[in-house]
């Protein structure tokens, strides 16, 4: 073995498990729930959805998809936003068609 593999070694088996463990006693415990709600930025969910932020603001006045005010800010459950794209019912307007 040459001392570079020696020190690749020691790193690995020695120094990570180390400081993997002194990160883990030093880091706060945080659980992840379910629970957990996620929400979209207008303008994330106008980038989901392949539309413009008019298209989402359009939306929002039609009733489409429902605006939540967290903060000062102005979001989307992700998991609704999430539910409509998958059953289709967000649909880009077509230019050209008749309805």
């Amino acid at each position: 073995m040459d001392v570079t593999e020696i020190f690749q070694d020691f790193c690995n088996n020695v120094l990570r498990p180390i400081i993997k463990d002194a990160v883990n006693e030093a880091l706060p415990k945080q659980e992840i729930t379910a629970e957990e709600k996620r929400y979209y930025t207008v303008i994330q969910a106008a980038k989901l959805a392949h539309v413009s932020i008019a298209t989402i603001y359009r939306w929002s006045t039609g009733g489409v998809v429902e605006f939540k005010k967290i903060e000062g800010r102005t979001l989307l459950d992700a998991d609704e936003f999430d539910a409509k794209i998958r059953s289709k019912k967000l649909v880009r307007y077509k230019h050209g068609t008749k309805k």
